[in-house]
């Protein structure tokens, strides 16, 4: 990462991409490149061609859902390292419980830019790229 950090983010609602985008301009950390997608699959397809540290995903998208995309990572070698931070409205406890254990990060919409900053901060922290 010592060029930038390099972002995707997985996010249906146009809307939302506008306000973590915005966010992630306002947080005052080095990004190289913010790429987004519409949902799960799209995502997957961009994983195919380039390699991002952090993938931040919504839950509930048409296609294939964040769950599901999550699931698939572990198909492409060069995304193992990569940290996944879900950004949901949806933050049923076993839903919490689950992201622990696959070492996701969780942050509940809506949120703060620092919350944002916080939790980037710590999911970059735990990879060996940092």
């Amino acid at each position: 990462m010592k060029d930038g950090i390099k972002i995707l983010i997985v996010e249906d609602c146009n809307v939302m991409q506008s306000v973590i985008k915005k966010t992630l301009s306002l947080i005052g950390l080095p990004f190289s490149r913010i790429d987004s997608a519409t949902n799960g699959l799209l995502g997957l397809q961009m994983i195919e061609k380039q390699s991002y540290d952090i993938i931040i995903v919504d839950l509930n998208m048409p296609v294939m859902d964040g769950m599901e995309m999550i699931n698939n990572l572990k198909k492409y070698p060069h995304a193992v390292d990569t940290s996944v931070i879900v950004v949901s409205a949806d933050g049923q406890q076993w839903k919490k419980e689950l992201f622990k254990v696959q070492d996701v990060g969780f942050m509940h919409k809506p949120f703060k830019p620092e919350e944002l900053r916080s939790k980037i901060l710590e999911v970059t922290s735990t990879t060996k790229n940092s």
